[in-house]
């Protein structure tokens, strides 16, 4: 039986005052902000929320569905085995997502890489997928397609007490890098230049996960790809 359970559904809440959130500021529906990151100890699961910007028409909300790759030290990215019931949809003239899994990222993600640069700490980024064979998880068959990603948002997992270097990631290109933490926490990335890496800030409350929609990455341009795709390796 596989560990985690994930759902994917709509949730009927506004954003407001991000500086990466396009909603309008003076809208009177803003009461509320959509929490990017939540964490039930009790429980033992994690849920992920945020925005889908569908770019490319070719796609309906109901089609897609999210899950996380995580950085290998070998360079390539492995996704937890992610039994889930998906549903994005239209809500209030916007697409939002929730996640819920209660699995912690594979073992190999926590050891040194490109991307984390230290041990203990795994590093991942959110795709948006179609799933075509159907067995709910972002695998390598030729028929799951990558369709987007959240070019804002870096998901992370400090393994407690395995974490000896504290001091600060993603810490080039003169940003201020994120704080590292122990179990699950999120760093906000922009975007640079196309073969740049992003600049890094710790998240903040008012921080939304925005993501997008392109198309197909298989048949998209490297720079078009790597516009809306955090890497960090």
């Amino acid at each position: 039986m596989k560990h985690i359970s994930l759902l994917i559904t709509a949730l009927l809440l506004t954003a407001c005052g991000a500086d990466d959130d396009p909603v309008d500021e003076n809208s009177n529906n803003q009461s509320m902000v959509l929490q990017a990151l939540q964490v039930d100890e009790q429980e033992g699961s994690v849920t992920l929320q945020g925005y889908v910007d569908i770019q490319n028409t070719d796609y309906e909300a109901a089609e897609l569905s999210v899950d996380l790759r995580w950085t290998l030290q070998d360079g390539t990215i492995k996704t937890t085995p992610t039994p889930k019931v998906s549903v994005v949809e239209l809500v209030r003239d916007r697409v939002q997502f929730t996640m819920t899994g209660s699995a912690t990222p594979p073992p190999e993600a926590f050891r040194s890489n490109e991307a984390n640069e230290r041990e203990g700490v795994a590093v991942s980024t959110l795709y948006l997928y179609i799933d075509g064979n159907g067995n709910d998880e972002l695998d390598n068959t030729s028929r799951d397609i990558i369709v987007g990603a959240s070019p804002n948002t870096l998901v992370l997992y400090g393994a407690e007490g395995a974490v000896k270097d504290r001091s600060k990631m993603f810490t080039y290109n003169g940003g201020p890098g994120a704080t590292v933490k122990d179990g699950w926490f999120l760093g906000h990335a922009t975007l640079n230049e196309c073969e740049g890496r992003p600049t890094v800030r710790d998240w903040e409350p008012h921080d939304t996960i925005q993501s997008v929609v392109i198309g197909d990455f298989a048949n998209r341009a490297r720079c078009e790809v790597r516009g809306i795709w955090p890497d960090v390796d």
